[in-house]
């Protein structure tokens, strides 16, 4: 049998746990780990989690497997790979520093939002830009309602980001967004694969 000699650091951050597997070029798992995810509800269909806590949790699950894979294995791991859920709104100052904790796709406060949004931008065309049915797990509504409710957070918002996105940010210092996350978040206009001005403009200020 040859030697594996490259192994690649998958983690997957769930909504109820962060797990991380070590895997060989030929899919031997040398070591995984898993941490729980806490949710935090402050009131009536609000559904929130730490940003912090996700990356405690990633630091304290890299160190974990690569204890038990050993030395010799991760001194040949050749990439990290970082897989999330969606959508959370995760609002961040120009540092990247949360300004609060992320709103979950479980969260449904701002269903009034949405309603309005829709309304605003008409159903069809609505469809039209974002390619599904408008639903209050997505961004747009999550952000018109922190910008109605905490205006003074909202002002120190430079970006809004995914888990992965976050996570990728504290590993990197560069905040990226894949596609695939970017099309789910009811933002982005599938046609052109900008943001929607429609859209933002609605929300108020337009997307950069």
């Amino acid at each position: 049998m040859a030697k594996v000699e490259n192994y690649l650091l998958g983690m997957d951050c769930g909504t109820t746990n962060i797990k991380a597997v070590i895997l060989g070029e030929d899919g031997t798992v040398a070591a995984e780990a898993s941490r729980p995810s806490r949710f935090l509800s402050p009131g009536l269909n609000m559904q929130e989690q730490d940003a912090g806590e996700w990356w405690a949790n990633t630091v304290d699950i890299f160190r974990s497997p690569a204890s038990q894979a050993g030395s010799e294995v991760v001194k040949r791991i050749r990439g990290i790979s970082i897989s999330s859920h969606t959508v959370s709104m995760l609002p961040v100052d120009a540092e990247g520093n949360p300004v609060r904790t992320a709103m979950t796709y479980q969260d449904n406060r701002s269903a009034a939002e949405l309603h309005a949004i829709v309304a605003a931008v008409g159903y069809d065309r609505f469809v039209q830009i974002v390619g599904g049915q408008p639903a209050v797990a997505f961004l747009p509504n999550k952000i018109m309602w922190f910008k109605k409710n905490q205006p003074e957070l909202f002002a120190k918002t430079a970006y809004f980001l995914q888990v992965g996105s976050y996570i990728n940010f504290k590993l990197t210092g560069i905040m990226t967004s894949d596609i695939d996350q970017a099309s789910r978040t009811q933002c982005l206009n599938i046609s052109t694969m900008d943001w929607s001005d429609e859209i933002g403009e609605v929300i108020g200020g337009g997307f950069a």
